[in-house]
This record gives C-alpha cells, structure tokens and sequence, in this order.
C-alpha cells in the first residue's frame, strides 16, 4: 500500500494538492492486482502559453487538474513476458488542447476545455525475446469527451489506439523503434501512425551519442483534433543528433 501528497504552485493558476492511493496484492507468485487512485496536474508549457511562429500565445491558459483512477491485472507469464490489463476513468478540469487555424488566422492556440473525461480499458504484452531483442505490444479503447464553458459533452481525440515497440540491446549500442496508431477518430479524421526511432552509441563510461528521428514515415496526419474537426499536425520528419557527457 502507498500513501502520498505533493502540492503543485503554478503562479497564474494557483496551487493544486496532489494526493495519490495505491495498493497492490498478490494473487500468487505471478498474479498481482492492483488499483490507484491520484489527482493529477499539468503547468502549461511555455510554448503552448506563449507561443510560436506557427502558434499564438495564450497567456491565461490555465493548468489542467483533475482525478485519475485505475484497476488492473498483471501477470507473469514467464520469466521474460509481461501481460497487463488496465481499466481506468479520467476526469479532468481545465483539459489543455490545440486548435488549428484558429479564427481563421492560420495559427494554432492553446485552450482550456472547461471538462473532460475517458473511460476505458488497456491490454499489453511485453516479451524479452533474446539477450538482444525485446518487444512490446499494446491496446486501448475508451470513450474521451470534452466540454466547452457552453455546450453538451462531445467526441474528442480517437476511441481505438495500438502501440508497438521493438528494442535492441547489444554492448555499447542501445536502439528501439516505437509505433502509435490512432483510429476511431471524430469528423472522419484519418487514422495517424506515428513511427520513431531511438539510437545511443556508448562510447566511453561518461560519454555517449543519441540519434533520433521523429515521424519516420514523414506523414501529415493530424495528431490531436477536437470537436470541431481542427487540431495539432504531426511534425514533418526531423532528427536530431546530441552528445552527452556525464560527470
């Protein structure tokens, strides 16, 4: 069992108490059960408030807050797979979220929907297939709705999400490949596929390399939408190459 509490302070919209409730059992060795139940907080980034060349600001966009609950089942199946199902419900005040072309002028903004909520389950598998490879699959359906200041709750985002990885592991090189796959999504958007690619080179004990390339397949699929059909885009494909020294 776990019992804990942060409070959040964000200067323009006050400070959040953040309480947290987990408990675990076991069902036997393999078998555990488990709920939590936590509020939750989200600051504004600085981009969303202050915006872009491509975005507007919003400088009184507040943070998003609310309740998070979860029920679920892991299993051992053996000593090198994982299988998790997962049932939760979200209710968020102040749900932060990207509209394209706002007012016509070419640019997204950020803005606060006044509700929101999503109740669904998750189902996962995870498998170490060799001293090198592992791999990991999973699924979700729920039903995500928002509310504006005035209004009736209404479809947002997507219903059916898959998500996929592969990782490699082999001495100093470290790699994986992560796919995300949005369908079932409002006003007849077109499902997205996200693909990315992780690589890092150790090349002594404190000095190592990272390439990564975001939206692999360069798609323009529209990554979060609302109700009114207008969201963010995905990026179009870009990499970036870093060198990291620790001391």
């Amino acid at each position: 069992m776990f019992l804990g509490a942060r409070e959040a302070y964000v200067e323009e919209s006050g400070s959040k108490f953040c309480p947290q409730f987990q408990v675990m059992h076991s069902l036997g060795t393999d078998d555990n059960i488990y709920l939590n139940v936590n509020r939750s907080m989200r600051a504004p980034h600085v981009n969303e408030q202050w915006g872009t060349s491509t975005q507007l600001m919003n400088p009184d966009l507040k943070a998003e807050n609310g309740w998070n609950y979860e029920f679920g089942w892991k299993k051992k199946l053996a000593a090198d797979e994982l299988f998790k199902v997962n049932l939760y419900h979200m209710d968020i005040n102040d749900r932060i979220y990207s509209q394209r072309n706002y007012n016509g002028s070419g640019k997204n903004m950020f803005l606060n929907a006044n509700k929101y909520r999503n109740t669904g389950v998750e189902v996962s598998y995870e498998k170490a297939a060799s001293e090198k490879f592992s791999y990991n699959v999973g699924v979700s359906y729920g039903n995500p709705e928002q509310k504006l200041a005035k209004g009736d709750w209404q479809r947002v985002d997507f219903k059916l999400g898959l998500h996929a990885g592969v990782g490699y592991n082999l001495g100093k090189t470290n790699a994986n490949i992560y796919a995300n796959y949005m369908a079932e999504r409002i006003n007849g958007v077109k499902p997205m596929l996200d693909l990315n690619l992780n690589v890092k080179q150790q090349i002594t004990k404190n000095d190592a390399l990272r390439f990564a390339v975001y939206n692999l397949l360069d798609r323009d699929d529209i990554r979060t939408g609302s109700s009114s059909g207008t969201g963010a885009m995905l990026e179009e494909r870009n990499w970036m190459l870093s060198y990291e020294h620790s001391f």
